[in-house]
């Protein structure tokens, strides 16, 4: 505005005071403009051209009269500031009109050229800073409502509290926690929220940071099993006393309990650890000297032969066969704690199919034929060859085998080994005819030392490993097992593996 003239519109209907105005201004200099309308309308139309700088206002107009002028003309001028002119020197309308708005009332009769532009000035510059006030205010408020906003999206409870430590306001995550609306949880006693107690507790947290003005922190256990972390903040006035303290409560509940599973699993993995160091080693001190009393059997048995009697070499022949089933047990046993451990390598090759089939089979046919077993094989003629670890994979055929075998029924049965090439896997599964599993015990197959019927058990023997075993094996290369099975209808075992071992895909 100093770069160009200050625009003022005056509004007049005596030609002799609009006169004197203009000469005013003349005499301030070149540094306004002057436009002059004779009635209140013109003036409204004028100004909402715009671009007018002040209004200087005669209350007395041909089509308005009084403080009614001011009304009808602030209503379309609020941003313009308006200096009122007044025939009659009544400090009462000269406040009335400040009141309803006007910047400042000039006395006709008592105006020079001095007075008439300070005012002008003083006018343009209060409205200036009035209109910078609002809108600082206006910014405060929008700021003030975001921040309440952001405090709102605060999960954690947020309290402002008062030196009688009642709450003066609170945000919504302190209303859900104390599960009530924000409004009712002002003017209420913090303490009596948290302890329900209608007095605070002697190390009430609150209450020492307004005696001592220092920060604290605390944990606490509500009524309802919650667990809450609260903090308070004491706020200083210029002098340094406290007057008040802003209190902060987080719900920590399901961090405590995830840490107690976190501590509980730790300590089951590490028992889990020492259970499978135990048993590796125990397994291994165990087979020594049971490898020598399966070794001096065979010799007794065999060099001894015509020395020993019927009685004798039944003996013997007891101590072979209880010396090897607890070989295969300690075996298995080891199998495990190193699967557990992760200390099984894999050595991938690639095997034919029809080939491993054979040489498993040429473990177990004696015992097939003599429960009268008959075996078939149904080999997809697309799944020559898969990429797997030979030792493993004989392992896991012939577990399941076995195991058809063994559950088969007493009369004799039929067992069918079939494979089939499904997408880039491979599908291998044994069916028998045997005794089949309850539905009950279905979901107790494939772990350790399970053993669904102690009748079945005394009767066909076993330690509950081979399938546990199989499992883990099929998982570490990539595979899936399961079974299908009616009760005293048979069973069928099915795994799956990558036709291609998945770490030399390209």
């Amino acid at each position: 505005m100093e770069d160009r003239p200050i625009k003022v519109l005056l509004i007049e209907d005596n030609p002799g005071d609009a006169r004197l105005i203009r000469e005013f201004l003349y005499e301030a200099g070149s540094g306004y403009e002057l436009e002059h309308v004779e009635t209140l309308s013109s003036g409204i139309e004028r100004l909402e051209k715009g671009n007018l700088d002040i209004v200087l206002l005669d209350l007395r107009l041909p089509d308005s009269q009084g403080l009614n002028t001011l009304y009808s003309l602030h209503e379309k001028a609020s941003t313009v500031p308006i200096i009122v002119f007044t025939a009659i020197a009544d400090i009462t309308i000269g406040v009335r009109a400040i009141q309803e708005g006007a910047q400042d009332y000039l006395v006709k009769g008592q105006i020079d050229s001095n007075l008439l532009v300070r005012t002008i000035r003083y006018a343009i510059e209060r409205k200036r800073a009035e209109k910078a006030l609002q809108e600082s205010e206006k910014k405060f408020r929008l700021l003030s409502q975001e921040f309440h906003a952001l405090l709102d999206i605060i999960p954690d409870s947020l309290t402002l509290i008062s030196p009688d430590l009642k709450i003066l306001w609170a945000n919504k995550g302190a209303a859900d926690g104390f599960g009530m609306d924000v409004i009712d949880l002002v003017d209420q006693y913090c303490f009596k929220l948290w302890q329900d107690s209608s007095t605070p507790c002697r190390s009430c947290p609150v209450k020492e940071s307004f005696q001592t003005g220092k920060s604290s922190k605390e944990e606490i256990r509500t009524q309802d099993g919650r667990i809450w972390e609260l903090r308070t903040v004491p706020i200083f006035d210029e002098m340094g006393n406290v007057t008040n303290v802003v209190e902060v409560g987080r719900n920590i509940t399901e961090c405590k309990q995830a840490a107690k599973v976190k501590h509980e699993n730790m300590r089951l993995t590490l028992a889990a650890k020492a259970k499978s160091d135990f048993l590796a080693n125990m397994s291994h001190e165990l087979r020594t000297p049971l490898n020598s009393i399966i070794g001096f059997s065979e010799l007794m048995k065999h060099n001894l032969k015509e020395d020993l009697n019927e009685n004798h070499k039944r003996y013997v022949d007891n101590i072979l066969t209880s010396g090897h089933h607890l070989l295969r047990l300690i075996n298995n046993i080891l199998e495990i704690s190193s699967a557990e451990a992760g200390k099984i390598e894999l050595e991938h090759e690639m095997i034919s199919v029809s080939e491993i089939i054979d040489e498993t089979l040429l473990l177990i046919k004696e015992k097939a034929s003599r429960n009268n077993i008959l075996i078939e094989i149904d080999l997809d003629p697309e799944l020559d060859f898969i990429e797997a670890d030979k030792l493993r994979m004989k392992q896991i055929l012939f577990n399941l085998i076995s195991n058809a075998v063994k559950f088969n029924k007493s009369d004799g049965g039929g067992i069918v080994i079939s494979t089939k090439k499904e997408g880039d896997m491979a599908r291998f599964s044994i069916s028998d005819t045997g005794v089949g599993i309850k539905e009950k015990d279905m979901d107790r197959l494939f772990k350790e030392f399970e053993q669904l019927d102690a009748g079945i058990t005394r009767k066909y023997g076993g330690t509950g490993l081979g399938l546990a075993i199989s499992k883990k094996l099929v998982e570490l290369q990539d595979g899936k097992i399961w079974a299908e099975s009616r009760y005293d209808a048979g069973s069928t075992f099915t795994f799956i593996l990558p036709v291609v071992a998945k770490n030399r895909r390209n």
